[in-house]
């Protein structure tokens, strides 16, 4: 058996909890393992509803699926704008740009990586028509002040909860604030199938063209449902849905989300009373009263800047441990600059993206190697006698 200290410890390792191999062999044996309305399709998206009072939910094959059904239902234009996080993954921002209408890219908060509405307020124009968030890391943007612009601009809200599952807001699950919400189930995330997503669809009057769009722009819900004799093309669409091999797998997973959920957050808060004694006295990076119920999705370090940041991540790498950056802001990418020479300068998103340091965590992780992370960054900060910032925002 290697020695601990010989041990490679990746970011991330997809859990299994034992139940999915059997929930897959059921699915086969049930001899229906395509997409659509298949019986764990079915019990899956029972269990969004029962949980988290999800009433229109679509399973999907990505959250990038699900973005795109979004995009659609919002029924886009060249003459509308979407306001869209710089600091996000690209497909955030590529599903809206199918549309054509243009993007305009918001800043993150000083004192977190997610959404700043002050710079939201100050982009809106007579051509707004979509706000875009992330909840980034499962800790939920800032609702109150992000509803009250929805509401005073009629702004059709996205929800991209890809981190967020099993996430809350003053005890509201996150998912429920949009018009259109997303999920991913992507094998980094707290709750996987290797790849896959879910649609929310909270404005019920958008239910029957969402349901469309999903079944590759045809009308097979009401043929299913006996309104039609035959079903045929009636609008855009494409095929969105997971196989059943995948929802079987993932019904799995959610059977022990509370089990999961609870690991994740006793190491998140093991982190974080081993490190927060690196943190500076003058740590700006705080939402004090800020009431979130966040899912121990990401546990991240904020470095003073670029150089600090990548010594750090080498120093890891050094020692068998990856640690890795997060997004390259989206409003300088070469595909942005390629469409267009105004760029913002958004300066809170370039500095989370020059900072942040992600560190493992996944349930399998035990504390020897979790106390082995800890003295790793503690030994690096000691040589370097270089100040942290560590995020106090959940």
């Amino acid at each position: 058996m290697k020695n601990i200290e010989e041990t490679q410890i990746p970011y991330n390792k997809p859990h299994v909890t034992g139940n999915e191999k059997s929930y897959v062999l059921e699915a086969i044996n049930h001899q229906y393992i395509a997409g659509g309305y298949g019986q764990f399709s079915k019990k899956c998206m029972s269990f969004f509803n029962d949980h988290y009072g999800f009433e229109n939910c679509l399973l999907t094959h990505s959250c990038s699926g699900a973005l795109e059904i979004a995009a659609t239902l919002c029924d886009l234009s060249e003459a509308d704008e979407v306001i869209i996080p710089s600091f996000a993954y690209v497909t955030t921002a590529a599903s809206f740009d199918k549309t054509n209408a243009k993007l305009v890219f918001a800043d993150s908060q000083i004192n977190h990586p997610n959404i700043c509405p002050e710079s939201i307020r100050n982009l809106i124009t007579k051509k707004t028509k979509v706000l875009v968030i992330v909840h980034y890391a499962g800790v939920a943007c800032l609702m109150d002040e992000i509803m009250r612009i929805v509401e005073e601009f009629q702004l059709i809200l996205i929800e991209d909860c890809a981190h967020a599952v099993d996430a809350y807001y003053k005890g509201k699950a996150l998912g429920s604030f949009g018009h259109f919400s997303t999920f991913s189930f992507h094998e980094t995330k707290n709750i996987h199938c290797g790849e896959g997503g879910l649609l929310v669809v909270n404005d019920q009057s958008k239910l029957r063209n969402a349901l469309q769009i999903w079944q590759e722009g045809t009308n097979k819900s009401d043929f299913e449902s006996g309104l039609k004799s035959k079903y045929e093309w009636v609008s855009t669409g494409s095929s969105y849905q997971p196989s059943e091999l995948s929802t079987a797998f993932l019904y799995g997973q959610l059977l022990e989300l509370d089990h999961i959920q609870n690991q994740r957050k006793e190491l998140w808060s093991y982190y974080y009373e081993q490190l927060s004694t690196l943190a500076s006295e003058s740590d700006l990076f705080q939402l004090p009263g800020h009431e979130t119920g966040h899912n121990a999705h990401i546990f991240y370090l904020k470095c003073l800047n670029i150089g600090n940041r990548n010594a750090l991540i080498q120093h890891m790498k050094t020692n068998k441990i990856m640690a890795i950056f997060h997004y390259l802001p989206l409003h300088i990418s070469p595909y942005q600059r390629g469409k267009s020479n105004d760029i913002p300068k958004l300066i809170n998103t370039t500095n989370w993206s020059d900072q942040i340091i992600r560190l493992p965590l996944y349930i399998d992780l035990t504390r020897d190697l979790q106390d082995r992370i800890i003295s790793v960054i503690h030994d690096f900060f000691q040589n370097q006698g270089a100040a942290l910032q560590i995020s106090k925002s959940v």
